[in-house]
């Protein structure tokens, strides 16, 4: 635990002369600007904060404060104060780093440097001495890596204003091609996410053949297990399920999801029917031609598995009475058939279909070996299965011959009982003219000496003159002579011709035998074979050289020594760190147990590289370092303390934000390594004991991909019959005794180092650490907690006894009923609160004198600021601990966090580093603001007035006074209290249309359109036209819970358009609207638009004058029928006077709070906070199926299920008040009510913005209060304005993944054919979806140029999010794909020309 430490030395003045600079500064450049600056503050302030000095030979000699000696100096000072401590080199270096190392004007190369000084002083590996800098020791490792670059590249870095990331990015390469990359990325101006692209781009191009890239306890596991298990079984043994697989496998491009698919398959085929099998058999069969080796290789072998019939141990076992040969007649047919499968399947990799080319008929037909050593080792009938290749090879061509001995080499030795019907094709073989034949024949005779004739025996051992030294090697073992020693000549042609790509892979394997002999028995050459060796498993283009060369590598390695290792080791790491998949896949297995030969030291560091390769961002990278953890675990000796760091990266692997890395961790883990009948079950069972409760937690969090599933459930079977291993065999496992519980809750919103830290530290004091993801924050605007979980998993996957508390179990401190269910949930052991001191003396849960409460746990506080221990010892009964932070790490503040990422800066610092490519990677936290919005009071108010009010306009009271049947809406300014307009009418009844309109024409064209009370608009007093629609929409909307079902006016201007209005015919000057059934168009794109864009003039100027042309298009629907706007913002003010108002608060002094809870349901309050009101938003959001047809109301998606937040929302035991824009058919609360009852939430009442009738007969159905601020009886259409515009709105369609822009659907064309509209025309909805899209577009271009003028870098659909809340992508199925380097305006602009495209046929819709 750390202490604080309080400053210490004497404050001298001290002459400015004698001080002179530490050699251990890490600046090398101080920029003279803002030296000139800081000394003309000096000046007019003086020296605010000493420097600090130490006595030396010559004077004092500078620790820290040279940016402020040299601005004294600058200052003309001549005196300077100073204090003075006694350091020795390595405190002053290590002092001065830490004043400097996080100073935003320190340049990276400097930091590193700083950081190198440190260990070499310190004389410390990179961990210790990142431990004693409070680093990350990943974080540490990526700073020193930056000094890889050559000087000119590292001021090329500095010259072209490229940052941090820019250079660890092209690191990556080779070093003779890093300039050039250099020159690309600052000639292009990338960032730092369009250079890793660039980058990866430069990896994956193919490097030339041949040449050598060189750089400088749980029964839930159970559960889950068969939970995972039954689904994908019913997959993989229903024939339509199964065929979709097979097409989704057959349709993937990716080497690493291929494989995962065969993985799976492997699992599962046993549960396969007849039917499904052939299928399988067939796509297995098209996998031969695929072009990478090991692909080819797993397809072959899982063609030989299912052949093989699963094999005998899924057989019943004979009745101990029959004979040995006996079978049932069922196994017999079964074992006939795989009989004719596999004589097929000879006959097709010998004879591939005529069409395929030579190339890809040799691919398939090499593949036959594989699948003959898994047919013939995993059945009983090998003798019976080799018959067809043993048939075969008398007659057989040369080429045949090769492809069947090869395949022969690989089959069981007791699977041939003898080769005599075969030896005179095996003579003509061994004295033919190919080499490669030839070492095939002399392979099988070796492989089968038992079977073969001796004569053929001793005539094979004779050599021949033109005897490749392999084929001459190989004839001397068959007659047990030993292979003469190797020159350094002779050596070097074999190193060259395995180089060469014309050289046949079996001439290559038997001359790695031929060096791995000499290597062992004459030491001369070893070294240098075991890099030819390591260059080959690199480089080489044929799967069985590579995978042969790193089985001698392995052999001969025993002969070298340490150092001699070390070199071939780095020399592999460096392969792997490229992350080319070609190089890279298959050094892992032998790295990684040629790594655990070395001595521990070397071991540390090696693991420690690996796990910057896990955390740097590359998924390949990680992924290889992963499988080579795993071979270094199978390698290690049993109890060895390096298993637990490399399980603890294991899991880091699990939890990965990309699948593919958490696919190759689980696969490691579960399959290479606790699921490896090959490892001895003590080690297994250890790997297990250790890492199972953080595994449970780690696979609780959901798998958004559907081959993640598969592959989980895959995966889970290893552990399962592992623990049925141990349960029936071994009489179970052992586990440790449970430790003391530390319950620490909090946003994390990042979780960051400082966090990372406190974890340790209290781990230290020998506590399990319980990490509880708050979903609601008061003040804060926090991420999706789902995405905050994965970061924490993220960051503490690798730190033992500590795990992410469940979601399932929401506990509010404030209760004592949920303290006690904390308690419940670690019975037999002691619970303590981990918090800040500032919560203990600010949070009411504190203040509560309710027994029970959390002032009866004993704490583990975090000190912050000036604490008093005293008086918090007081408010607290149980025990009290309290914990520092280093002085670094205290200033990580989420506020930093954010303000680094905005700027593009490199945060490994600040968070782990695999959290950093997290955020970059999904651009979170970007731009985002920090805290939610506290509802004020508008400006402007609506009130609707009688004429007994006081403050009336003179005007207005008069009409008032002298109209029957008056209506009237009053606009004031709340800061001015004065009146900024107003409208009145009146109403009028058809019997006195006469007197009304006072003429006869006028009123009997009313009375043929109209019936029942009309709205008469007598007069609209306001500046600007966007006032009177204003004042005339609120008129209409109130007078609806009236009954009125028509108005007239004999007002001019535009705006009366927008409202519906058209002329009457025979009535000059008249308009008229039909009331009885209004549209309703919501106006909330402004609330999408983050600030500063929210308030840009030209942003909301783009939005304003797009809504005129919005409303007259939605009247273009249905003309003459209403249509009334309501402005989002002015519903939110309605709906906060009305929450406050059932909560008792209305009125009331800031910080007393409400009795009730406000939970906005909808899109309405989203993230908005009620003053003096508990706010919680409930997040769902309506998500349509793929094809349009149905939706449901799902947990939007990076937030915990809809289950889970309700219980959060119960957890605060308060009356909810459930609020929405508009409540009309309901499909919402309908699908949440079951929740609701079941949870048992107590629902006080539904508050809405607009209600229907029907809305209203639902909600008295249901038993449920309702309460609204427009009622509106018979509702006939409603429109949200953001979810028209696409990329700025829209519904969600199909399963998106969090932390994504959200796949949508926009319900306007070219997207989709709003047949919802019944009874318009296709020309209306052609207008209607174009006026959208061309809205859009304005305010798009609008949202552009700000964020150009702003941010000075363009608004790409990548960056969207930084401008708008919740992005979103107009679906475009699956087989087109969006360049996230467009603007939305260009995409946009596409749409359009489709819209014109698209032929209409006209006419009516007349249904849905």
């Amino acid at each position: 635990m750390f202490e604080r430490k309080k400053p210490s030395g004497k404050l001298l003045s001290l002459p400015i002369d004698q001080i002179h600079p530490s050699p251990f500064q890490a600046r090398k450049s101080f920029d003279e600007q803002e030296l000139t600056a800081l000394a003309q503050s000096i000046r007019e302030n003086g020296l605010l904060q000493p420097v600090t000095v130490r006595k030396v030979a010559e004077g004092y000699e500078l620790v820290a404060g040279e940016r402020r000696l040299r601005a004294c100096q600058l200052a003309k000072m001549t005196t300077i104060p100073a204090i003075l401590c006694s350091y020795a080199d390595d405190r002053t270096a290590a002092l001065g780093l830490l004043e400097n190392i996080q100073r935003a004007d320190l340049n990276p190369f400097e930091q590193a440097q700083g950081l190198r000084d440190v260990m070499v002083l310190w004389d410390c590996t990179q961990a210790e001495a990142a431990k004693r800098l409070g680093m990350a020791q990943p974080t540490f490792a990526n700073k020193l890596r930056l000094l890889q670059l050559t000087a000119d590249q590292r001021q090329f870095v500095l010259d072209n204003n490229l940052t941090e990331r820019h250079a660890r990015a092209v690191l990556r390469l080779p070093e003779n091609r890093r300039s050039e990359a250099l020159i690309t990325i600052a000639k292009r101006r990338l960032n730092a996410r369009q250079t890793d692209s660039y980058i990866e781009q430069l990896l994956n191009s193919p490097p030339k053949a041949g040449h050598r890239i060189s750089m400088v306890r749980d029964v839930r596991i159970f559960v889950n297990t068969i939970d995972h298990a039954i689904r994908l079984m019913h997959t993989v043994s229903t024939d339509a399920s199964f065929d979709q697989l097979l097409e989704q496998a057959r349709g993937e491009k990716n080497t690493l999801r291929i494989r995962t698919y065969l993985e799976l398959f492997q699992e599962y085929h046993t549960y396969m029917s007849g039917g499904n099998k052939r299928k399988l058999l067939a796509f297995l069969y098209e996998l031969l031609l695929y072009p990478e080796g090991d692909v080819r290789r797993l397809a072959g072998q899982l063609m030989g598995s299912v052949l093989a019939n699963s094999g005998p141990k899924y057989r019943k076992e004979l009745p101990s009475a029959a004979p040995q040969d006996a079978a049932a007649p069922a196994l017999l047919s079964v074992l006939e058939e795989s009989l004719g499968l596999w004589e097929q399947t000879v006959a097709q990799c010998l004879h591939p279909d005529h069409k395929i080319s030579p190339k890809h008929a040799q691919r398939i037909s090499n593949s036959l070996k594989a699948v003959a050593e898994t047919l013939l080792a995993e059945t009983e009938d090998a003798a019976r299965l080799a018959q067809p290749l043993l048939s075969r090879l008398p007659d057989a061509t040369d080429e045949d011959s090769f492809v069947l001995l090869d395949a022969l080499y690989h089959t069981p030795p007791h699977a041939v009982s003898t080769l005599a019907p075969a030896a005179d094709r095996l003579r003509a073989l061994l004295c033919g003219p190919d080499q490669s034949r030839r070492i095939a024949a002399l392979r099988c005779l070796r492989r089968f000496r038992a079977a073969a004739p001796e004569d053929l025996l001793q005539e094979a051992a004779v050599p021949l003159a033109d005897d490749l030294p392999a084929v001459r090697a190989l004839r001397g073992r068959l007659s047990g002579k030993t292979p003469a020693p190797l020159s350094e000549s002779e050596a070097s042609l074999l190193y060259l011709s395995n180089l060469k790509t014309a050289v046949p892979w079996v001439v290559k394997n038997a001359q790695i035998d031929l060096l791995q002999a000499d290597a062992l028995q004459h030491t001369g050459n070893t070294f240098h074979t075991a890099t030819h060796l390591s260059n080959l498993l690199s480089v080489s283009e044929h799967l069985p050289v590579r995978e042969h060369a790193g089985r001698a590598l392995l052999t001969i390695s025993t002969r070298l020594s340490v150092d001699q290792r070390n070199e071939i080791i780095v020399d592999l790491m460096r392969e792997l760190e490229n992350g080319q998949e070609q190089i890279a896949r298959f050094i892992p297995r032998y790295l990684g147990r040629l790594l655990s030969t070395m001595p521990e030291k070397e071991i540390r560091e090696s693991i420690d590289f690996l796990d910057g390769l896990l955390r740097s961002g590359s998924a390949r990278a990680a992924s290889t370092s992963l499988r080579t953890l795993g071979s270094l675990i199978s390698a290690l000796p049993e109890n060895s303390v390096l298993t637990e760091h490399c399980l603890g990266l294991l899991l880091t692997g699990v939890s990965h934000y990309d699948e593919s890395v958490h696919r190759s961790a689980m696969t490691v883990l579960c399959h290479d390594v606790i699921g490896s009948e090959r490892l001895p079950f003590s080690l297994r069972a250890h790997c297990f004991a250790r890492v199972s409760k953080k595994l449970l937690c780690l696979l609780a969090e959901p798998a958004p991909g559907k081959l993640t599933f598969f592959n989980r459930a895959a995966m889970l079977n290893h552990l399962y019959r592992f623990l049925v291993q141990a349960e029936v065999v071994q009489g179970g496992l052992r586990f440790p005794a449970p430790l003391p519980a530390a319950f620490f809750p909090g946003t994390f919103d990042p979780f960051s180092a400082g966090h990372k830290r406190i974890v340790q530290e209290i781990r230290a004091l020998g506590y399990e650490v319980y990490l509880a993801v708050d979903e609601f924050s008061w003040s804060k605007r926090t991420l999706a907690r789902l995405l905050r979980r994965r970061i924490v998993n993220m960051s503490v996957a690798d730190q033992w006894d500590t795990y992410v508390f469940p979601n399932a179990i929401p506990i509010n401190i404030a209760m004592p009923e949920d303290i006690a269910r904390l308690r419940s949930c670690f019975p037999g052991r002691s619970v303590t609160l981990v918090a800040g001191c500032d919560v203990v003396c600010g949070a009411s849960a504190y203040r509560s004198l309710r027994p029970g409460g959390v002032q009866e746990l004993d704490h583990l506080l975090i000190r912050r600021g000036e604490t008093d221990e005293t008086d918090i010892r007081t408010r607290l009964q149980g025990r009290v601990t309290f914990l520092d932070l280093p002085p670094q790490l205290e200033g990580i503040s989420s506020t930093r966090i954010r303000e680094s990422i905005d700027q593009d800066v490199d945060i490994s610092m600040l968070v782990d580093p695999i959290v950093q490519s997290y955020i970059y990677e999904y651009d979170l936290y970007l731009r985002s603001p920090q805290h939610k919005n506290v509802l004020q009071a508008q400006e402007l108010e609506f009130r609707i007035v009688t004429g007994t009010e006081d403050d009336l306009p003179p005007a207005l009271f008069e009409r008032l006074r002298s109209t029957p049947e008056p209506l009237a809406i009053l606009l004031r300014s709340r800061r001015r209290h004065t009146a900024v307009g107003w409208c009145c009418g009146h109403t009028v009844r058809p019997a006195s249309l006469f007197a009304e309109l006072g003429s006869v024409e006028a009123a009997s064209a009313v009375r043929r359109l109209t019936s029942g009370k009309l709205l008469k608009l007598d007069h609209v007093e306001a500046d600007d036209a966007q006032t009177r629609r204003m004042l005339v929409n609120e008129l209409l909307a109130r007078s609806l819970a009236s009954d009125h079902t028509f108005a007239l006016a004999r007002c001019e201007g535009e705006w009366l358009e927008e409202l519906g209005f058209s002329p009457v015919e025979d009535a000059e000057g008249l308009l008229c609207v039909d009331m009885r059934a209004p549209i309703v168009l919501i106006q909330d794109v402004l609330l999408c638009i983050k600030k500063p864009h929210h308030d840009e003039p030209q942003v909301r100027a783009a939005v304003e004058s797009a809504r005129p042309r919005l409303r007259r298009a939605l009247c273009a629907l249905y003309p003459g029928r209403l249509v009334l706007s309501f402005d989002a913002e002015l519903l939110n003010q309605s709906l906060m006077y009305r929450v406050q108002k059932l909560g008792g608060v209305l009125g009331a002094p800031a910080g007393q709070l409400g009795r009730a809870m406000c939970v906005p349901y909808g899109k309405i309050l989203s993230d908005e906070i009620v003053p003096n009101t508990v706010t919680k938003t409930l997040h769902v959001d309506k998500t349509f199926a793929p094809d349009g047809s149905s939706f449901s109301v799902p947990a939007y998606p990076g937030y915990d299920t809809v289950r889970n937040q309700v219980r959060t929302i119960k957890a605060f035991r308060r009356p909810v008040i459930l609020v929405d824009d508009l409540l009309h058919n309901g499909y919402r609360l309908d699908k949440l009510s079951p929740v609701f009852a079941a949870e048992e939430l107590e629902i006080r009442t539904v508050v809405v913005g607009i209600l229907s009738a029907r809305g209203r007969d639902l909600m008295e159905v249901q038993g449920r209060q309702v309460e609204c601020e427009y009622f509106i009886p018979n509702l006939h259409y409603w429109v949200t304005e953001s979810l028209l515009y696409p990329f700025l709105g829209g519904d969600s369609v199909g399963t998106p993944a969090p932390g994504r822009m959200l796949p949508s659907i926009n319900l306007i064309l070219p997207y989709y054919y709003p047949r919802h509209y019944v009874g318009t025309t296709d020309a209306a909805i052609r207008d209607l979806s174009r006026t959208a899209l061309e809205n859009t577009l304005s305010i798009l271009h609008a949202l552009e140029q700000a964020h150009q003028a702003q941010f000075s870098t363009a608004l790409t659909l990548r960056r969207l999010g930084e401008a708008l809340y919740r992005p979103r992508l107009p679906d475009r199925g699956r087989s087109l794909r969006y360049d996230l380097s467009l603007p939305a305006s260009a995409c946009l602009e596409d749409d359009l020309l489709r819209l014109d495209r698209i032929r209409m046929r006209g006419g009516m819709i007349h249904g849905a």
